[in-house]
């Protein structure tokens, strides 16, 4: 007797997928370098490119000062890594790390060094942040434990940079102190450098009694600043003291500041803010540290108010 042939029936459940890519960028597609290693980022990453980018100068460093804190509260302080791994940060308007993308080699191979697995803000099932608005952030994390954080777009960093005051340091190119020294200088600078542009500041203050409050935190600065500059940019600061001309806070005014925080006293003195407006009854000066060793205070709005 002659059986006919059985009819195979293939089950409707064995699908196939593509394997995801390793990271999804805030505004272009991943490298080859993100797939392509074995140690690359974790998978699942939002795709952020359609939403909308924070554009206001003040907002992106406020956020760019949340997440420099973050990384540097959870960076290993012993990295194997040997150069410098790049970024590239979508933060929302809450401070929270929504995704992020490798911009070097380095970075995809070395991610797991990083806080930025841990930190990446995972929504809970069902949650959603419908048409939030995100900063990019550019973040370089070097092998000797320093955290840099900027605006990507670089109109936004342009224009957090303060322009030159009438009683600016010239040019590094120009005749250096022989022997810089942050005591080099012994009276801070007498001319103002108003900046109509920068937020009110120091309110209950008149001319008189900022006159009288300069020379305090001159002092109380130059004497603490013992370290031999390296940078060799200048760096300023927005510094907030109380009446007695004691330092309460400071916000670091440009990305030379910001990356070499280490080099002068302002964080034994005081607290960073990431305040763009600081309390009522602060007086505000314009702090500057330069590459020779110069220290330059002068009230931030000038004597006149």
């Amino acid at each position: 007797m002659v059986l006919p042939n059985p009819t195979i029936k293939r089950p409707n459940d064995l699908t196939f997928s593509a394997t995801p890519t390793a990271l999804a960028s805030p505004s272009a597609p991943p490298s080859p370098s993100q797939t392509a290693s074995p140690t690359a980022s974790p998978t699942g990453q939002p795709d952020l490119s359609d939403k909308p980018e924070i554009t206001d100068p003040k907002e992106v460093d406020r956020l760019a000062l949340e997440l420099e804190k973050q990384v540097s509260t959870g960076l290993n302080p012993s990295p194997s890594f040997t150069q410098e791994l790049l970024y590239r940060v979508s933060v929302g308007k809450d401070g929270k790390i929504l995704g992020y993308r490798p911009e070097n080699t380095a970075a995809t191979d070395f991610v797991n060094e990083t806080p930025l697995p841990n930190l990446r803000y995972n929504p809970v099932p069902g949650e959603s942040r419908p048409n939030e608005a995100i900063a990019s952030l550019r973040l370089a994390l070097t092998p000797d434990g320093k955290v840099k954080v900027s605006p990507w777009d670089p109109s936004i960093l342009a224009a957090l940079s303060p322009s030159p005051s009438p009683s600016a340091t010239p040019s590094p190119t120009s005749s250096p102190s022989a022997t810089p020294s942050p005591s080099a200088t012994p009276s801070p600078s007498a001319t103002p450098s108003p900046n109509p542009a920068a937020a009110s500041s120091g309110v209950t203050f008149d001319g008189n009694k900022l006159k009288e409050i300069q020379p305090k935190l001159y002092e109380q600065i130059d004497q603490a600043w013992k370290k031999q500059p390296t940078f060799s940019e200048s760096l300023q600061f927005e510094v907030r003291t109380n009446a007695e001309g004691k330092v309460v806070e400071f916000v670091p005014s440009n990305q030379a500041a910001r990356d070499y925080q280490g080099d002068i006293p302002l964080g034994e003195l005081g607290q960073i803010s990431d305040s763009a407006k600081p309390q009522e009854g602060l007086a505000s000066f314009k702090v500057v540290f330069t590459p020779g060793g110069k220290l330059e205070i002068n009230p931030w709005n000038g004597y006149d108010r």
